[in-house]
């Protein structure tokens, strides 16, 4: 079953269904695979004249292999090939915005200052990592 509030995404090609997850240690491992940070990747996956096709197919990749460790980077292409980019790129808006909780999803991930996301924390809640 796939829970999209936890990134995950489902689609079929190539005779199979296929289901990934967009967390943090899908994340954690494409900030690692193409060197560059999380605010890097998020502008570099917002700015067309940015993005590369080798950055799709990785993060596919990365997304996927949770759930089919078998799979490698040259079958995320022929997947990512009968997709289309733009059918690619849709599921991962979706994945994404009801993972964090954007509008791209058409999800909310809770209310900033009540507390419901731990990513904003409410009005006089601690913050930081040591004593105010």
């Amino acid at each position: 079953m796939t829970n999209k509030h936890k990134g995950e995404f489902t689609f079929t090609a190539a005779g199979s269904d296929w289901k990934g997850v967009l967390d943090f240690n899908t994340f954690a491992e494409l900030e690692e695979k193409l060197g560059i940070g999380f605010i890097q990747l998020h502008k570099r996956f917002n700015d067309e004249t940015q993005l590369r096709l080798t950055d799709v197919r990785t993060l596919f990749y990365c997304a996927l292999k949770q759930f089919h460790p078998e799979v490698t980077e040259r079958i995320v292409g022929h997947l990512l090939q009968e997709l289309t980019i733009p059918g690619a790129m849709k599921l991962l808006q979706e994945a994404v915005g009801a993972s964090f909780g954007s509008e791209a999803g058409g999800e909310e991930g809770g209310q900033a200052g009540t507390g419901e996301n731990p990513s904003k924390p409410a009005t006089g809640q601690d913050a930081g990592t040591g004593p105010a």
